[in-house]
């Protein structure tokens, strides 16, 4: 799954509701956490867009650990992190750093941040 081209794709400036941001894209796993997620759609319905967010990401870093050949415990040497850390970097619910995001685009060649 690339980030960019799933934001880009057909996801509607303010949806009204998380369920607006869920397509095929997702695994029933992704989904069904989306679903809790909008048990509390009105007090914050920013949580849809994040989630995606995070969860794009994990998968866009799995994807270039897999193109590289790496295990969880070969990104963790490459890192200098835990490897219980890149676990929760491709879980898809982790606050990547600024620092986390800039080390990951330059170890795996991967384009996060726009600048």
């Amino acid at each position: 799954m690339n980030l960019k081209k799933t934001m880009n794709k057909n996801i509607r400036p303010k949806p009204k509701v998380i369920e607006d941001y869920i397509d095929d894209d997702f695994s029933t796993e992704e989904k069904e956490i989306l679903m809790l997620l909008s048990k509390h759609d009105k007090d914050y319905p920013h949580l849809a867009r994040q989630v995606q967010i995070k969860m794009c990401l994990a998968a866009d870093i799995d994807d270039a650990m897999k193109e590289k050949g790496w295990s969880i415990k070969d990104m963790a040497k490459q890192f200098k992190k835990q490897e219980k850390t890149i676990k929760y970097w491709l879980s898809g619910t982790y606050n990547l750093s600024i620092d986390d995001i800039v080390m990951i685009e330059d170890i795996l060649n991967l384009k996060i941040l726009n600048k």
